[in-house]
C-alpha cells in the first residue's frame, strides 16, 4: 500500500499533484491562521489572500519544469499480470532476455537521438520516469466520481449565479437615495480617504444593507434607515461599507466564492470564505467605531440591523453588513476593541515576499525517485520534466530511434498508444471502448526504426496460444497478425532490424518449456529460431 502510495507521489497525474500541492498550501495558511488568531485581523486577511492566489497559480506552476526535487525512495509494486505471464519462467526468462538484448549501442543511440533532436528542434535531455501501474481506481468509478463533482459544482455555480442576478434585480428596482443622505455617503468617504466613486441607493426589498458591484460599488439600503430619525446610525453604516471599499474585500470575497466551487469537496476550504470575511468585518467594525468615536453606540446599530435581517441573505453575491449568525462574535470583538491599525509596508512586502516563497517552492517541488535521480547526477545528465504520462499508463517498449516517440499501455482499456515528444500529443493506436469488450491487452511493443509502424504482443486471456505478435502503422490501420500458434504462451519483441524487414522477439514454448530467441519476417510473418534453452539452463549469456 505505501508503495503504490509513492509511486503516486514520484509520478502523479495532475489532478493528484495539483490536489496535493493545493491541500498543502491550505494546510499551512490555517496553521498560520491558528497562530494569529489574537492579532491584528489584518493579517489573517492577508494570509488568506495571499493562499488565494498561491492556490490559482498551483495549476499552472505545476506544468512548469520541477525547479525543486525532493528525492524518496520507492518500493517497486508487483504487477498483477495474467495468468500466464505470471507463471515462474516467465519474468525470470524476461529478466535474461533483457540482459542479452539492449537493441542498439547505448552510446549510438544517444548520438542519434541528439541528431535527430537537433534536427527536429525537440529538446532532449532526460525523459521523465513513469513506474508501472495500473490505474487504481476503476474505470467506471473514476468516471462516477467525476460526474458527481461536476454536477455539484455546476449546482453551486447556477446557484451563485442566481443570487448575482436577483442581486443586480435588487439594485435595478432600487432608487437614488435622498440627496442628503448621498451628500453624508460623500462626507464620510472624504473623511475616510475613500477615492473612489460609489453609489448610495434605497429599496424597501430588503432589511439590512449590503455593498455589491465591483466595478462600481454600490451601497443598497433599507428603506428605512433614509428617514430623517436614522441619521446618527446611517454615518456608523455608511463608514462600514466604506472600509470594505477602500479594502478591496468585493473583489478577494468573490475570488474566495470562486474558489470554493471547484474544491467543494475539501474540507480544509469549506470554513475559507467565512473566516477571511469575518475577519474583513472585524477591520471595517473597528474602523467604522472608531471613525463614529462610540464603541456602545456602533454596537447597538449592528445588533438592531442584525435582528431585523429576515429572509434570503445576498451573501453569496453581496457584503450584507450584518448577519445574524456572526453578530455576537462581532459584538464581543468590538468589546474587546481588538485593535486593527493599517500594516504597515514593510510587513506587507515582506509578508508577500515569504508568500511568494512558499508558494513557488511547493509549486515547483517534484517527488523524484532518488536512485534514478543519483544515477542522472553521477552521469553528468541533466534532468528535465518534458511529459506527465496518464495515470492509466503504462510503458511497454524504449523510446523509437530518435527519441521522438514512446509507446505505452493505455490499461484503462488496454489499448496501445504513443506520445509524440515533439508535438506533445497522445494517440490511442488500437480501439478498445472498454474492457468487456477488449478479450486482453496489449502488452510489450516496439517502434520501427522510421517510427511508421509498431509490433507488439497482444494477449487475449484465452488461455493456451493466448498471445499473438501483431504490427500496426503508427496511425492505427493496417493490423495484421504476424505470429499466432497454440504452443506458444508467452511473447516479446525485441528489437527491429536495420530494414524494417523483421523483428527480433522472443517465444516461450508451453509444451516442452523451450524458449526460443527468433527473428519474425514483417513480409510473411516467416519464423527462424535464433538461440534455444530449456527452463532449466536458464537463457545463455551469449546468446545474442
Amino acid at each position: 500500500m505505501i508503495g503504490n502510495l509513492t509511486i503516486w507521489l514520484v509520478d502523479p497525474p495532475f489532478w493528484f499533484e495539483v490536489l496535493t500541492k493545493t491541500t498543502l498550501c491550505l494546510a499551512f495558511a490555517w496553521l498560520f491562521v491558528l497562530v494569529l488568531r489574537e492579532r491584528n485581523p489584518r493579517w489573517r486577511i492577508l494570509v488568506w489572500r495571499c493562499t488565494a492566489v498561491a492556490v490559482v497559480l498551483i495549476p499552472f506552476m505545476s506544468l512548469t519544469s520541477g525547479a525543486i526535487r525532493l528525492p524518496v525512495r520507492v518500493a517497486e509494486p508487483v504487477r498483477s499480470a495474467p495468468p500466464l505471464a505470471s507463471s515462474p519462467d516467465g519474468p525470470a526468462f524476461e529478466r535474461d532476455a533483457t540482459n542479452i538484448l539492449g537493441g542498439l549501442d547505448a552510446a549510438q543511440t544517444a548520438r542519434d537521438a541528439e541528431a535527430t533532436a537537433e534536427k527536429s528542434g525537440l529538446e532532449l535531455d532526460l525523459l521523465p520516469d513513469a513506474s508501472e501501474r495500473i490505474a487504481s481506481t476503476p474505470s467506471k468509478l473514476r468516471t462516477l466520481l467525476l460526474t458527481l463533482w461536476g454536477v455539484i459544482a455546476a449546482l453551486l455555480t447556477v446557484r451563485m449565479f442566481a443570487s448575482v442576478l436577483r442581486v443586480r434585480a435588487i439594485v435595478t428596482h432600487s432608487s437614488l437615495a435622498p440627496k442628503d443622505c448621498r451628500q453624508l455617503l460623500y462626507d464620510v468617504g472624504a473623511e475616510l480617504r475613500s477615492t473612489r466613486h460609489v453609489e448610495l441607493r434605497c429599496t424597501e426589498e430588503i432589511t439590512g444593507p449590503f455593498l455589491t458591484g465591483m466595478r462600481t460599488p454600490v451601497i443598497v439600503l433599507p428603506q428605512e434607515m433614509v428617514e430623517p430619525e436614522y441619521r446618527t446610525d446611517l454615518r456608523g453604516v455608511l463608514a462600514h461599507e466604506l472600509m470594505h471599499v477602500n479594502s478591496h474585500d468585493l473583489f478577494w470575497m468573490g475570488v474566495m466564492r470562486w474558489l470554493s466551487l471547484p474544491f467543494w469537496f475539501h474540507p480544509l476550504m469549506w470554513k475559507v470564505r467565512e473566516v477571511h470575511a469575518t475577519a474583513c468585518e472585524q477591520v471595517c467594525d473597528s474602523e467604522a467605531a472608531s471613525y463614529v468615536g462610540d464603541v456602545a453606540t456602533y454596537s447597538r446599530t449592528i445588533a438592531q440591523i442584525a435582528l431585523k435581517v429576515t429572509g434570503w441573505s445576498p451573501s453569496s453575491a453581496a457584503v450584507p453588513m450584518a448577519r445574524t449568525s456572526e453578530v455576537m462574535g462581532r459584538l464581543a470583538t468590538l468589546r474587546g476593541m481588538l485593535s486593527s491599525p493599517p500594516l504597515n509596508r514593510r510587513q506587507i512586502a515582506a509578508s508577500i515576499c515569504l508568500a511568494t516563497l512558499m508558494g513557488t517552492t511547493l509549486g515547483t517541488l517534484e517527488v523524484v525517485r532518488a536512485d534514478r535521480l543519483a544515477s542522472v547526477h553521477a552521469s553528468g545528465m541533466s534532468l528535465r520534466h518534458v511529459w506527465d504520462m496518464p495515470a492509466w499508463g503504462t510503458p511497454s517498449g524504449p523510446l523509437s530511434a530518435g527519441g521522438r516517440f514512446l509507446s505505452y499501455e493505455a490499461w484503462e482499456f488496454g489499448n496501445l498508444a504513443v506520445h509524440d515528444f515533439q508535438t506533445n500529443t497522445d494517440q490511442l493506436v488500437t480501439n478498445n471502448s472498454y474492457w468487456a469488450e477488449t478479450g486482453g491487452w496489449e502488452e510489450a511493443s516496439i517502434i520501427s526504426p522510421d517510427g511508421s509502424r509498431i509490433v507488439y504482443s497482444w494477449n487475449d486471456e484465452s488461455g493456451t496460444g493466448a498471445y499473438e505478435l501483431r504490427v500496426i502503422d503508427r496511425d492505427g490501420s493496417n493490423m495484421r497478425i504476424l505470429h499466432k500458434s497454440d504452443d506458444v504462451y508467452w511473447i516479446k519483441p525485441f528489437d527491429w532490424a536495420g530494414d524494417g524487414s523483421q523483428v527480433l522477439a522472443v517465444f516461450w514454448s508451453s509444451s516442452n518449456s523451450v524458449g526460443k530467441l527468433v527473428t519474425v519476417s514483417l513480409v510473411d510473418g516467416a519464423v527462424r529460431t535464433l538461440r534455444t534453452w530449456t527452463k532449466e539452463q536458464g537463457l545463455p549469456q551469449n546468446a545474442a
